[in-house]
């Protein structure tokens, strides 16, 4: 039996597809331009954002591209196709894969409740029950208790990019900037949630915030973890890293986040994503 792993761009694996993962890409669009997540940098959409006044506007994967996505897959001859969706609370994607999949024998949909390096994790953690001989239908099943113990945080440096998204109002960007609040975001039960605010330098507010998630979420799986960015700042990364290697994750993999998340947390944030037994 053929197997193939499948996600939407969301995944992030820009930098790191050694997981052969086949990724069907979101888009965005800026000033009423379309893109397909990758073909333009993330350096290139904060530009364009600036140049235009307004932020990106992301789409989910439609039912149509899916099931060209799935088609092609099958024509390359995988007997099963099994795709890890982003969580169905954040896009519509999940809900257009799984019509999509109607259309084929032996393909799943997993609603992941996750984005990013998450979603990786998690088809990770299903892979290895596969390798382990487990039934698919069993692996779905076995998944659905990890899907709690992955972790996924986020700070961001400003607040434009929520406030032009509708998340929070002039007054409380006005008052972010000025004070230079870097709020946190908590991926809980699929959502992202606002949680801790962290207030001052940049860098070092990036280190308290890992701080902060690593001894919350105390009994990580060191064996890999992710620092996910939307810019690429050697000392905002390494912010981070100095304390993973501290605590002793064994692999750390840096990667650049997409569009989709770009799109939605502005310049400069930065992630950390791991699993939490």
């Amino acid at each position: 039996m053929k197997i193939c792993y499948s996600a939407e761009s969301a995944i992030d694996l820009e930098l790191n597809n050694e997981f052969d993962v086949k990724v069907v890409p979101f888009s965005f669009s800026i000033d009423n331009n379309l893109y397909k997540d990758g073909e333009i940098t993330n350096g290139e959409i904060f530009s364009l954002a600036r140049k235009y006044k307004t932020i990106p506007k992301t789409s989910a994967v439609n039912i149509s591209e899916f099931i060209e996505h799935f088609r092609l897959l099958k024509k390359e001859g995988y007997d099963t196709i099994v795709h890890f969706s982003m969580s169905s609370k954040l896009s519509s994607a999940y809900q257009n894969a799984v019509i999509a999949s109607r259309n084929f024998e032996n393909v799943y949909v997993v609603d992941t409740l996750s984005l990013s390096s998450g979603i990786l994790l998690l088809l990770l953690e299903f892979k290895k029950l596969i390798d382990e001989g487990v039934d698919i239908k069993m692996a779905l099943e076995m998944i659905e208790s990890k899907k709690k113990d992955i972790e996924v945080s986020l700070i961001i440096e400003n607040l434009e990019y929520i406030h032009k998204g509708g998340r929070c109002s002039m007054i409380q960007m006005l008052g972010a900037s000025l004070l230079k609040i870097r709020p946190m975001l908590l991926l809980q039960n699929g959502k992202l949630e606002p949680s801790k605010k962290f207030m001052g330098n940049y860098i070092r507010c990036i280190k308290e915030y890992t701080k902060n998630v690593l001894s919350k979420y105390n009994n990580p799986d060191k064996e890999l973890c992710f620092i996910n960015y939307t810019s690429y700042d050697p000392e905002m990364i390494n912010a981070i890293k100095d304390e993973l290697k501290d605590i002793g994750f064994k692999r750390i993999i840096e990667t650049m986040s997409g569009s989709t998340i770009a799109s939605h947390a502005g310049e400069n944030s930065i992630a950390l994503i791991y699993l939490n037994k």
